[in-house]
């Protein structure tokens, strides 16, 4: 087949975007499973394609990927490198996603950790002391607002 089957379900009431997880310890533990999901998706020879910093949910101490409607079973050929069209979360695609590359497994990987360091520098709170030089290096590296 040359699409992925998937199931539907609606989002936990509770549930919030990896971007609101406000301690370290929860942050920690969301990138534990973001990678632990990842592993798992990739055992069953699937990519997400569209990992971002808005599809990563986090509920009662789990985390969910959602929004898989460009996700395929990696040893499928890239019908989207084929037409040239780019689709994702740019600021947080991985490179050969970027280059319309037929995706490979790493894609996604690289994509959390993207989406984790875009977490990481819109939450940190700097020590006293290095709040300019923390704005400079934001204003610099400029992650849009989703």
């Amino acid at each position: 087949p040359r699409h992925l089957e998937i199931m539907a379900f609606e989002s936990p009431p509770d549930a919030r975007a990896l971007k609101y997880v406000t301690s370290a310890a929860g942050l920690l533990t969301a990138a534990r499973d973001l990678f632990l999901a990842i592993l798992d998706a990739f055992r069953r020879r699937a990519l997400h394609r569209d990992i971002s910093v808005n599809n990563i949910l986090v509920t009662n101490n789990q985390l969910l990927m959602v929004d898989w409607e460009i996700g395929r079973l990696f040893q499928e050929p890239s019908f989207a490198a084929e037409q040239g069209t780019v689709t994702g979360t740019l600021d947080t695609m991985s490179v050969g996603s970027l280059a319309n590359w037929d995706p490979l497994p790493h894609d996604d990987l690289e994509s959390a950790i993207y989406v984790l360091l875009k977490v990481l520098t819109k939450t940190f709170v700097p020590a006293v002391g290095q709040q300019s030089e923390w704005a400079v290096t934001l204003e610099r590296y400029c992650w849009d607002d989703p």
